[in-house]
């Protein structure tokens, strides 16, 4: 019989982020509990937000860790978990968002870390001197220190080898899954679809001006989108403004934010969905689509053609017009079809959630052996 771990996780986005980091930590944590019950599960957070999806998470299927009403939370995720670690004797501790607490844990302890992206490093310009001062000092360090490293997928992976130079060994692509939520078998036929969709902040890098501009010049051609997502940046302010200035308020809509019974139904309901980004570690909204039988349409960089497989139409080059052309491509039914379908299979077997959390649950053990 196997030895019973005890098991802590970095869970601050766990309880507090509703989307992103928020949304791979509470997967991953659900689904290595509902797949291995016999062990105990630690989570550390410097507070507990008002969410309802902290529910599950205070229950007695997990021992909760937070600073006491006199602790700063910031300063405690730093220096105090590793006493606490060593406490409760911990056997694995996983930092869930690229980072470990500033004072090294018990030897005894084994640090997991897992990274995401490197978007600071490769375009720094997106953020400003102070927090690519702080990513840069606080990750690499994680990362230096940590005994093994989970890259949400084989392009961060490359990434986290070319840039900080570490042994391959001490990186391990885990798929990042989905919320089974999405999930679909009853997928709605082509010709009930109006609409094409985007999901994603309305950041630069996510490439909604690309959209915006296929729809300038090329509008009368193609079916409205809805973009359904936040963003209060001058990036976001400008995309709104020259919808307005060139009458496009027809074509394109923005929705905000929506909730997940709300975002199915626009999945579902779409022709595909849109993400020409220029850099993803990931990019959950791919899989979450494909889930349900919603192709995709992507750049081909970072990870998007790893994340979508057989369920993409991917841009010929990063232009307005080349993604006009691949959203063409999407209103040709046959191509539709077997897209969905193949992307549907594809998603449902490679980013499953049991498949994962056996493969993680693998290498904790691989780690104390």
């Amino acid at each position: 019989m196997c030895k019973k771990l005890k098991i802590g996780f970095d869970a601050k986005r766990l309880f507090n982020n509703n989307t992103g980091l928020g949304n791979y930590s509470r997967t991953l944590v659900r689904n290595l509990v509902e797949n291995y019950p016999e062990h105990e599960y630690h989570l550390f957070t410097p507070k507990i937000g008002k969410h309802s999806f902290n529910d599950y998470f205070l229950s007695d299927r997990f021992v909760v860790h937070t600073p006491s009403a006199f602790q700063n939370g910031n300063l405690w995720r730093s220096i105090k978990i590793p006493d606490i670690v060593k406490k409760f004797k911990l056997d694995i501790y996983h930092g869930l968002s690229h980072e470990l607490p500033l004072i090294k844990l018990p030897s005894n302890c084994h640090s997991v870390c897992t990274f995401h992206d490197l978007i600071f490093e490769l375009f720094p310009e997106q953020f400003s001197i102070i927090d690519n001062l702080f990513f840069r000092l606080k990750y690499r360090r994680s990362a230096r220190n940590a005994d093994l490293i989970i890259a949400i997928s084989e392009s961060t992976k490359a990434d986290m080898l070319e840039l900080y130079h570490l042994n391959s060994d001490k990186v391990k692509v885990v798929y990042q899954s989905y919320n089974q939520y999405f999930n679909t078998s009853d997928v709605r036929p082509f010709e009930d679809r109006k609409y094409f969709l985007f999901v994603g902040s309305l950041i630069q890098r996510k490439g909604v001006h690309l959209i915006i501009d296929a729809y300038l010049h090329h509008g009368d051609s193609l079916p409205a989108i809805k973009i359904i997502g936040g963003g209060k940046g001058t990036y976001a302010k400008d995309l709104k403004e020259k919808v307005e200035k060139n009458n496009l308020s027809h074509k394109i809509q923005f929705i905000g934010s929506v909730s997940n019974e709300q975002l199915k139904n626009y999945y579902q309901n779409a022709i595909a969905t849109l993400l020409p980004a220029i850099y993803e570690g990931f990019g959950i909204p791919i899989v979450e689509s494909l889930a349900t039988g919603t192709p995709v349409v992507i750049s081909s960089y970072s990870s998007l053609p790893e994340a979508a497989g057989p369920g993409a139409e991917i841009m010929r080059d990063y232009t307005s017009n080349a993604l006009y052309d691949a959203m063409m491509q999407m209103l040709n039914p046959g191509n539709w079809q077997d897209k969905s379908s193949r992307g549907h299979s594809y998603v449902t077997t490679q980013f499953d959630g049991n498949h994962l959390s056996n493969q993680l649950m693998h290498i904790y053990r691989d780690l104390l052996k």
